[in-house]
């Protein structure tokens, strides 16, 4: 660190970080004063858990104030969350859970110095004994979620569910990344600006007076001046350090965008949103994580456009989320999906438009009457395997990415229950199967012996209520299943 910086501070924040290396990495243990006790975990009420909760922060709060160098303590959780989020990408499964800790920690930490200020009561204590304990503390916390959030649920099935999003989520490619294959399509596509670029840039608009996306930045003078006249710690250091005045004479909108992504901002410790704050301003000093900024970029970037965690919207911006441009970025995933589908060599119903021979999806005109066409809903995708001589429904959810958080199953599950989904997939499947010549007609231009109906539910990422409630009526499967089913010739 240059001369600018208090080394005083610096060695408070280097030894709380010594111990944070020998607390972090190890296995952790739940507090039995705080556990949830086996005999109450299937009659625990929302109100009763949310007690546990108060009462394990407290103690927390009443251990952190016997720290001696608060701030000290807050500024090495800082560094130490931006540590474990960039551990994540090299071990997801160990290292998610570190630090969903230092990130839990932090943030009360920050919560207990409004009240006490930036030092502690001075007490004769073990500091190193004090942390560990509150980690702990920390880490009952979470294996108390996970049984809330499970109590109403078969054990086995949640198990597997999570297994499969792990495997999901640490395979490379989904659909997200899938590339339209057919020219045709691809240029209709981009006619309509309904490619990904033109859909974020449109998204983005609504937030550019306070976001500052990653190829600005890679152009932004104000960056430059932080990291190369300004930057009190070494260009390779992940945490950024700026005195408060040389803060004070950035470009306005680059300050605008660092103080949208303050810690200050967060109102609730376990809130999950507040995993992307990636500046924390001290009396002194600003500090600043770049590779959680980066992360917070990449994912509002995409997730604007994706339609997943819409809650982001609101909480760093105060917006809703655009349904336009969900809508828009439906229409182009489902379109993904007919043309993994001809590419894999099923046939799907194709028309002409702009001179171009693309798939027909969302297909609304398939009934008698416009009533019933509405009550049934659009065909996302209809497809034909000469295989199996099968004529399959798609229908296509883009569910938000389930995140862990109070609560998470059970919204998951009352989402698609309110939403009716397999009601109106049954329904749609019965009609086709009663009209099936019609169809065939009117879509396909002939005829094809057809065996079977089946729908096909289709999610971009694994959802809970479908994988745990398989039906014998329908098939079930998330995009990687089903890009795998097709290139091995399974439907």
């Amino acid at each position: 660190m240059k001369n600018k910086f208090d080394f005083k501070l610096a060695d408070h924040i280097e030894n709380y970080c010594k111990f944070f290396d020998r607390i972090i990495p190890n296995r952790h243990t739940t507090v039995n004063n705080f556990s949830i006790p086996s005999s109450t975990k299937k009659i625990m009420s929302k109100e009763n858990y949310n007690e546990s909760i108060k009462k394990i922060e407290k103690y927390i709060l009443s251990q952190i104030s016997k720290i001696k160098n608060i701030e000290a303590l807050s500024i090495s959780l800082f560094v130490y969350r931006a540590v474990t989020k960039g551990k994540m990408y090299e071990d997801m499964d160990f290292w998610t859970e570190k630090f969903k800790i230092c990130n839990i920690l932090f943030f009360l930490v920050k919560k207990n110095m409004i009240g006490i200020g930036i030092n502690g009561v001075h007490v004769n204590t073990n500091e190193y004994e004090v942390l560990n304990e509150v980690v702990n503390c920390v880490y009952t916390l979470l294996v108390n979620q996970h049984f809330y959030n499970t109590m109403y649920t078969d054990n086995v099935s949640v198990e597997e569910y999570f297994d499969r999003v792990r495997e999901v989520s640490n395979r490379v490619g989904d659909m997200h990344s899938y590339v339209i294959q057919s020219n045709d399509l691809q240029a209709y596509l981009n006619s309509r600006k309904l490619d990904v670029d033109s859909l974020k840039k449109k998204s983005l608009e609504s937030i550019k007076d306070r976001f500052i996306t990653i190829e600005q930045i890679s152009y932004d003078t104000s960056w430059d001046n932080i990291i190369k006249r300004f930057n009190l710690s070494l260009p390779e250091d992940d945490i950024v350090i700026i005195c408060r005045n040389d803060f004070e004479v950035l470009d306005e909108r680059f300050r605008i965008f660092l103080n949208t992504f303050e810690v200050s901002n967060c109102t609730n410790p376990f809130e999950i949103e507040n995993e992307l704050f990636f500046t924390y301003a001290t009396s002194r000093y600003i500090y600043i994580s770049k590779k959680i900024m980066l992360d917070a970029q990449t994912i509002i970037e995409d997730f604007n456009v994706w339609g997943q965690y819409e809650n982001l919207s609101k909480y760093y911006f105060n917006l809703n989320k655009n349904e336009e441009i969900l809508a828009k970025y439906n229409c182009l995933m489902t379109y993904k999906v007919a043309d993994v589908l001809r590419s894999a060599g099923y046939i799907v119903p194709l028309e002409k438009k702009k001179s171009l021979k693309i798939p027909r999806v969302e297909i609304k005109h398939y009934t008698e009457s416009e009533e019933c066409s509405r009550s049934l809903g659009d065909i996302d995708v209809m497809f034909y395997s000469r295989k199996t001589k099968i004529l399959f429904l798609v229908e296509y959810k883009n569910y938000q990415m389930m995140v862990s958080r109070q609560g998470d199953l059970s919204s998951e599950i009352s989402k698609v229950k309110r939403e009716g989904t397999e009601q109106k997939v049954l329904l749609r499947q019965e009609y086709v199967k009663g009209n099936i010549k019609k169809i065939m007609n009117d879509f396909f231009l002939c005829t094809y012996e057809i065996r079977f109906v089946r729908s096909i539910l289709l999610t971009t990422k694994p959802n809970y209520f479908f994988y745990a409630n398989k039906s014998q009526d329908y098939y079930y499967m998330d995009w990687v299943e089903f890009e795998e089913k097709l290139k091995k010739q399974e439907l």
